[in-house]
């Protein structure tokens, strides 16, 4: 039997979630189909669990098949939380069994149109009447890699080249086959970009540093063509500078979704140019400079998973 002690009202990204919170006492399929609530694809949930063994359901169902990550972070290092995934038939196919702390990201194959259900169990001592009993859930699924969402980008990549003879500094027109795409972030947390692209032009800035393209939550802009070097690396004339393309990544608004579109892109330069994931580098594997932040610096991260490991496997699986 599941005692129910309690009814939420959670707001989400684009819908009310309803929740209910069971005491475990036996797991029954069809008690946990009757209890699980519906939830949203790269929702935030913020759950509570309130005593040892108190568990939290939920269920989702995507449209297309393709990886989906579950991340699950207590919002208090002592709160002990273990995660559990289920298949529609409620099979357990996964689980993350944590003292406390910080959950590995859950990377699972999913098909399309079937239900997976969601189980947060509280595997510690805190009493109800605490704040240390909250956590926070995301679910997000990357679609199997297709031809049309690399040309969906096309619809969103724009050519601004800077004026070679107004602006030779930044592009010295010198001719380049690239073997390598560099992947950096703005360290800019206000500019989008196209903000980018205009301060190249910018009688203000001085520096003689530039940058290939510049890639937002909403477009991506070509501002010196990718056969030319751009001064982006820090390398001097070495290899990161004379031998590849430099990508910009803005910090400014959804960093999932500038993410995604970061991810795409890459791919799709890499495979024009015909390079492998092996050609993939990052500005601080040129310099060790401290870039891109938003993917090497724990502290500017927006999710702990972000990681440049990661960035590198959602680029690979669209190669």
């Amino acid at each position: 039997m599941f005692i129910f002690h309690q009814l939420g009202v959670y707001k989400g990204t684009n819908k009310t979630v309803f929740k209910y919170r069971t005491s475990f006492i036996s797991l029954i399929r069809k008690e946990i189909k009757a209890m699980a609530k519906l939830i949203q694809d790269d929702q935030n949930i913020y759950g509570r669990v309130f005593f040892k063994d108190d568990i939290d359901t939920y269920k989702v169902k995507w449209n297309e098949s393709g990886v989906a990550n579950f991340y699950l972070e207590p919002q208090f290092d002592s709160l002990n939380l273990d995660l559990f995934i289920l298949d529609q038939e409620q099979n357990l196919i996964e689980s993350s069994l944590q003292s406390t702390g910080l959950h590995e990201l859950i990377k699972l194959e999913v098909s399309a149109n079937r239900f997976y259900y969601i189980q947060v169990k509280h595997a510690g001592d805190i009493g109800p009447n605490t704040d240390r009993n909250r956590y926070l859930l995301r679910c997000k699924i990357y679609p199997q890699p297709k031809d049309t969402r690399l040309k969906y980008l096309d619809s969103k990549y724009s050519v601004q080249h800077i004026n070679q003879k107004k602006y030779p500094k930044k592009r010295p027109a010198v001719p380049m086959n690239p073997e390598y795409v560099t992947i950096h972030s703005t360290a800019n947390k206000k500019s989008t970009a196209q903000n980018e692209r205009n301060w190249l032009t910018n009688p203000l800035n001085k520096r003689q540093a530039s940058f290939h393209i510049a890639v937002d939550e909403k477009e991506a802009i070509e501002c010196i063509p990718l056969n030319e070097v751009a001064w982006h690396a820090g390398d001097g004339h070495g290899n990161g500078n004379m031998k590849s393309i430099g990508i910009e990544i803005c910090e400014s608004g959804n960093r999932e979704s500038t993410l995604d579109h970061a991810i795409v892109l890459t791919a799709q330069i890499l495979k024009k140019h015909g390079l492998s994931i092996s050609s993939l580098r990052c500005h601080h594997d040129w310099t060790k400079k401290n870039c891109p932040r938003i993917l090497i610096d724990d502290s500017k991260r927006h999710l702990p998973y972000e990681t440049w490991a990661w960035f590198k496997e959602e680029v690979l699986r669209y190669l």
